[in-house]
Order: structure tokens, then C-alpha cells, then sequence
């Protein structure tokens, strides 16, 4: 249904719902690009005029009631008979939902209620209105607000959406949130000051996550902010502050919001609100940590968690303990995956939706920056299907995505990575650039003529939209030096490595500063590593290429475990190439000889054609042994129907894990049969 409803712009869940899986509504409801289509509604009308005039009337009111009816509520809206409804159930336009009545499809519903005059359709939700306040459900402020506003009752309206909105805060419904706040902003006109303020903050803080259109978030904290100023009320100025801090974090634009963060503590400092104050730290440490400098968020961190324990603030002592989780993966530290597991499980037993968010995106950040691949995909697994599920902002899935494509990219899973990478777009923000890096690396890697240009518009991009330097820019700046290497551009590339070295926002991030500094060095212009940068970043820097290997391909980096050899011995550049040429990183691969070249190393022979040919850079008899071990056979197995020595067929065993970055034979079998590598699960093999 996904694939079905992604080129139109639907949203696949919405599009079930409302045609309840009829192939004929699916199919031409996205011909209609989610408009009702005009061949349902003139089959539903048709359908209806059968009906004799009291079911009609019966059906009207039904329609504008809303999908599931109490048949008792119709009633009293127009005043028939319950055999009016029957009629309409018999005909096959509602069908019984236990006590209740429910329009077989959603669209049949809309074509009702768009075929009824719009006095008439007035009319009927005020009487709606009437009949639910009457009838017992005078709590029920959503459904309340909508008849009413649809109704002319614009009073009644204001003040049962601002019940509504209060009440989705409360239990973190940040879509209805929204959508109440707003209406009740749109209605109430007469409202008074402090009212349209905390509607104003409330709207701003449910648009962050809620509203394609971030820049309403801005809009209304904006407003909040000079309502705050007319009303001489310190405390409220600051909690616009926060609000606006907030909303132009979400826009990248990271310097103005820790400058109305810092604006709000001093506010919030002035009039002894201490529990203000904790909000407020607590933001200005998420941006800290977020876009400027990590070990600045962890020294901040122990006062904001003190404010906020001292006032009885969970929620903001979970957020903190997210934006420290964050600071510590960025500065490479393994308990960071821990902390924010525990504070993501703290937020479901809470309930708070928006902090819960924040825990997934902040995971899956920590999880590329440690290179916790396994945790990644578990992350984005259980975070996507529930963050479209609760129809928060598409930033946030965008952005767990573009995660997830650069952990693919890491494994070496080019295709999967380019499939993620190749469908942003422009309004995903700083995701967008990101992720036109990743697929110009990918390019780059592979020498496809493009990927400079590609580059450059990402590099230029993020520096447009971000004013200060965080890690998205160091994994750039990391992305173009290595594009200047593989295309043999040694002036360019030293000339981005110094560039870099005067912007030390990428030493404090310690993946992109470590592997920065590990360029350095290749490029024969040594810095110093930052604290906290990767093992197998500091093995090869230390000359230990081996080691460096050995723990490359311990966290799944097969390219950066081929580039490692470019110290090593003549074999290790042998299975360096062939790794290369089995990723497609055919750029890589020429530039991995003319460095060897470059260092005095013998040239290395590459690899054979039929290896070239192999998906996996294996050669004819790595292939043969491989097609044995589908079968289970043993070494000594192998090597009686091969005709080789038991151990040659290990070194060869021990080849194919290399290539197929597999722990064991298991593995290395299971990621074959994956990648279509097998022939006969490995009984061509045996028969020879």
C-alpha cells in the first residue's frame, strides 16, 4: 500500500481507513491524489437516491456526526424514527458496529456530507452541538469544538477547542494539540491576554512536532514573545523565550535559539522561578549538545538536572538526561547507547511523547556516531512504524532514516544507503544535505563524474542553513577530503584538511574529528585525534595496520578496513583491492594503487577478472569453498573434494569471512545466500 500511495502524497494508514482496503476506493482515491474522487461520490449519491426521504434526511445528519453514529444522537438530531436508519443499514450504506452504526467506507461519508447545502449542513452541527451536550458527552471537547465551530458557534467553539488542546497535551497527543490550539487561536478573537498567550506557546511547542510548517512554530512564539512584552509579565517572556528557542532549533537556526535560550535563564533568574529556570537550562543544553560543543553540554549538564529534581520535574530530568546522552556519544563514549535506552524507556512509562522523539533521533545519532549498527536498525524498527503511527512532524522519521542510510553506508550497503538517500527532500532541512553527501561519497567512491558537484551543493547547503559548525558539518568536511584523494587531488585536499584545522568544532566531535586526523595523516599532515576517537582510528594512526584491520571489521567497516592496508603488506593490499571491487569502489580502488605507488610499495596485481566479476570480490576457488560450506562440509571434506591441503582451505575459509565481513561460517553462509552468491546451496561444489 506504501509504494502505492508514496507517489501521490498519501499516507497509506489514512488512505485503509477511509476506504476501508476496497481496491475500487484504494485505486481511485490515489487517481484523485487523495480529492474525493468523482466516480465514488457519484456511486454513493446513486446508491443514496434509492433511499426514501427520511433515511436521507437520516443519512445527512449521520454524515456530518462523524464515522462511528449513536443512533440514539441522530435521532434527536432530526427527529425520526429508528426505522429511517434501518432503511440506510438494509441499503448497505451503514453497517452495524456493535451498538453503534459506522458509513461502510469513510468516502461514502464525505460524499454524503459534501452533497448537503451548506445552510443545511450548518444547521445540523449546530444541532449536533445541541444534542451532545444534551445527550451526556459535554466532556468530549474535540468533538464539541468541531460541530461547533462548523456550526456558527464561534464562542462555544474557542472554548471547548481550548479544553480539547488542554487535555491532548496532557496526554501527549501532539497532533491534536496542534490542531485544537489552532482552531481555538483562528475562533477566539476576543480572547483574553493570558488566554491567547498559553494557546500561542501551546500551538508553538505541538507545531514542532506535529506541522509540516515549521516556520508556524516560530510564528506563534514570536507572537507569544510580544504578547509577554504587553503584558509586562516577566515570567510568561520567558517562557516564550523557551518556546521560540525551541521552534528556531527545529529550522537549523541553532545560533538564534541558544541566544533566546540564554535570554530566557536570565528572565527566569530574575524572578526566582525555579522550575522555569530548569526548563529553560535544560533547552539551552539541548542545543549545546545538539549543534555546538559537547564537552560544554556535559559541564552544564549537572545544574540543569539539579533545578529540575529540586522542582520535581521529570520530564525535564529525562530531557536532560537525553541531551547528555547525546554529548557523551559524540565524544565517543560507549555508555551513551545505555543512558539513552534507559532515558527512552523512562519516556514510554511517562508517556511523554515529545521526549520520547527525541530519545529515537538522539539513539540512532549515537548509534552512527559508535558505529552501533545492530542498535540502529533495532532503533528505526520499533521508531518509524510508531512516529507515523502517532503522525508527529515528518522531520524526525526523516531524519532516523537518514541515520539509518548513513549506518548502510558504513557496512558497506551502498544500494540501500543510495535507495534512502535518493528520496529526500528540500523541506527535510539539514537531513536534505546530508543527504546529498551521502550519496556523492557513495558516487565518489565509485568514480561517477557527478559526485564532486554533488558534494559541493551539500557542503554549501548546510553551511547556508546551519550557521554554527556541529557533526553533520565534520562528516561533510570528512566526505569532501576524501573525494579530493580519490580523484588524486592532493592540493585540494590539504587545502580543506587546514580549513578544518581552523574550525575546531570537528575535533569535538570525536568520530568525525578522529577520521579526520586519520586523513590527515594519510595526506602526510599529522593532528592530533580528538579524545574519545575510534580504536580503530587510533590503531592506524599508531602504525598498527593490522590492528587496524582486525578492528575495522569488527564494527562492520569493510572499506575503511581495505583502506587500512595502504600500510600493510603485499597481501593485505591484495584483499584490500578485491574488498574494494566487490563494493564497487572502483575510484577507491585506483587511488588505493597509486598511493601504494605513491609510498614506494610494489604495485599491487589486482584481481582477476572472474574475482571482478563476483559480487563479493571472491575468487574462483574462494567461490568453491564457499558453495561447500553451504552444504556443511568440514575442512577436510572440502579438501579431499577440491584436492586441496586442509590448511589451505582454512586460509581460504578465513578469506571468505574477510570479504563477506561474516563472525563466523554460519554467517558468512546466511549473508551468501542474501546476496544471491550461491549456486545449488553449494552442491556444484561437492560434485566437481
Amino acid at each position: 500500500m506504501a509504494d502505492l500511495t508514496r507517489p501521490a502524497g498519501l499516507d497509506a494508514a489514512d488512505l485503509m481507513r477511509a476506504t476501508g482496503g476496497n481496491p475500487f476506493l484504494v485505486v481511485e482515491s490515489i487517481a484523485a491524489h487523495g480529492r474525493l474522487p468523482a466516480s465514488v461520490r457519484d456511486a454513493a449519491l446513486a446508491r443514496v437516491g434509492r433511499l426514501g426521504m427520511a433515511a436521507r434526511e437520516a443519512l445527512d445528519a449521520a454524515a456530518v456526526m462523524g464515522p462511528r453514529l449513536d443512533p440514539a444522537l441522530i435521532e434527536a438530531v432530526i427527529s425520526t424514527h429508528p426505522v429511517a436508519l434501518e432503511e440506510a443499514r438494509a441499503r448497505g450504506v451503514l453497517v452495524a458496529d456493535g451498538s453503534a452504526l459506522a458509513f461502510r467506507h469513510e468516502l461514502i461519508r464525505e460524499a454524503i456530507e459534501s452533497s448537503i447545502s451548506p445552510q443545511r449542513r450548518t444547521t445540523l452541527h449546530a444541532r449536533a452541538f445541541a444534542a451532545l451536550v444534551a445527550g451526556g458527552h459535554a466532556e468530549d471537547h474535540a468533538q464539541l469544538a468541531h460541530h461547533a465551530e462548523l456550526g456558527g458557534l464561534t464562542k462555544e467553539a474557542t472554548r471547548h477547542a481550548m479544553l480539547a488542546a488542554a487535555e491532548a497535551e496532557r496526554v501527549g497527543a501532539v497532533r491534536e494539540t496542534y490542531l485544537q490550539a489552532e482552531r481555538a487561536l483562528r475562533l477566539g478573537g476576543d480572547l483574553a491576554g493570558p488566554d491567547r498567550f498559553e494557546l500561542l506557546v501551546q500551538c508553538s511547542r505541538a507545531s514542532n512536532f506535529a506541522n509540516p510548517r515549521l516556520e508556524d512554530a516560530v510564528d506563534a512564539a514570536e507572537r507569544a514573545v510580544a504578547l509577554a512584552e504587553r503584558l509586562s509579565d516577566q515570567r510568561r517572556h520567558g517562557r516564550a523565550l523557551v518556546a521560540l528557542s525551541y521552534a528556531l532549533w527545529s529550522l537549523e537556526r541553532v545560533v538564534e535559539a541558544r541566544a533566546a535560550a540564554v535570554q530566557a535563564i536570565t528572565a527566569f533568574e530574575e524572578t526566582g522561578d525555579m522550575a522555569s529556570l530548569a526548563w529553560a537550562s535544560a533547552t539551552l543544553l539541548r542545543i549545546e549538545a545538539t549543534a555546538f560543543d559537547p564537552a560544554s553540554a556535559l559541564q552544564m549538564a549537572p545544574r540543569a538536572l539539579a533545578l529540575a529534581e529540586d522542582a520535581g520535574l521529570e520530564e525535564t530530568c529525562i530531557d536532560v538526561a537525553i541531551s547528555t546522552g547525546l554529548a557523551r556519544g559524540h565524544l565517543g563514549e560507549r555508555a551513551a547507547l545505555r543512558a539513552l535506552d534507559d532515558a527512552l524507556a523512562a519516556t514510554k512509562r511517562s508517556g511523554f511523547t515529545i521526549r520520547m522523539v527525541r530519545a529515537y533521533v538522539n539513539l540512532t545519532n549515537v548509534g552512527v556516531a559508535l558505529r552501533a549498527h545492530e542498535r540502529v536498525d533495532e532503533v528505526a524498527a520499533e521508531a518509524l512504524p510508531l512516529l507515523e503511527e502517532l503522525h508527529v512532524s515528518a522531520l524526525p522519521i526523516m531524519a532516523i532514516r537518514i541515520f539509518r542510510a548513513r549506518s548502510l553506508l558504513d557496512r558497506g550497503r551502498w544500494e540501500e544507503a543510495m535507495a534512502i538517500a535518493a528520496r529526500r527532500e528540500r523541506w527535510w532541512q539539514g537531513e536534505f544535505h546530508v543527504a546529498c553527501a551521502l550519496e556523492a561519497l557513495i558516487k565518489a567512491r565509485r568514480g561517477e563524474p557527478d559526485a564532486a558537484e554533488l558534494l559541493q551543493q551539500a557542503w554549501e547547503g548546510i553551511v547556508e542553513l546551519v550557521a554554527a559548525e556541529g557533526s553533520r558539518h565534520g562528516m561533510v568536511r570528512l566526505a569532501l577530503v576524501e573525494a579530493a584523494w580519490l580523484r588524486g587531488d592532493r592540493a585540494a585536499a590539504l587545502d580543506l584538511l587546514r580549513a578544518a584545522r581552523e574550525t575546531p568544532a570537528v575535533a569535538r566531535f570525536a568520530r568525525w574529528g578522529g577520521e579526520l586526523a586519520l586523513w590527515a595523516s594519510r595526506l602526510g599532515s599529522p593532528i592530533d585525534p580528538p579524545a574519545g576517537a575510534p580504536e580503530p582510528v587510533l590503531l592506524e594512526l599508531a602504525g598498527d595496520w593490522r590492528g587496524a584491520i582486525a578492528a575495522w571489521r569488527a564494527v562492520d567497516a569493510p572499506y575503511e578496513a581495505a583502506l587500512a592496508s595502504l600500510a600493510g603488506d603485499d597481501r593485505a593490499a591484495r584483499d584490500a583491492l578485491a574488498s574494494l571491487h566487490g563494493l564497487g569502489a572502483r575510484a577507491a580502488a585506483r587511488a588505493f594503487t597509486r598511493e601504494r605507488a605513491a609510498r614506494g610499495e610494489r604495485a599491487s596485481r589486482g584481481p582477476r577478472r572472474s574475482t571482478l566479476e563476483n559480487a563479493a570480490g571472491l575468487t574462483r576457488r574462494e567461490q568453491e569453498v564457499l558453495e561447500a560450506l553451504a552444504t556443511g562440509a568440514t575442512n577436510a571434506t572440502i579438501a579431499q573434494a577440491l584436492h586441496l591441503s586442509e590448511r589451505t582451505v582454512g586460509h581460504h575459509v578465513s578469506a571468505i569471512l574477510r570479504k563477506l565481513d561474516a563472525p563466523n561460517r554460519t554467517a558468512a553462509v546466511e549473508r551468501a545466500r542474501a546476496r544471491t552468491l550461491l549456486a545449488q546451496d553449494g552442491q556444484a561444489a561437492l560434485q566437481r
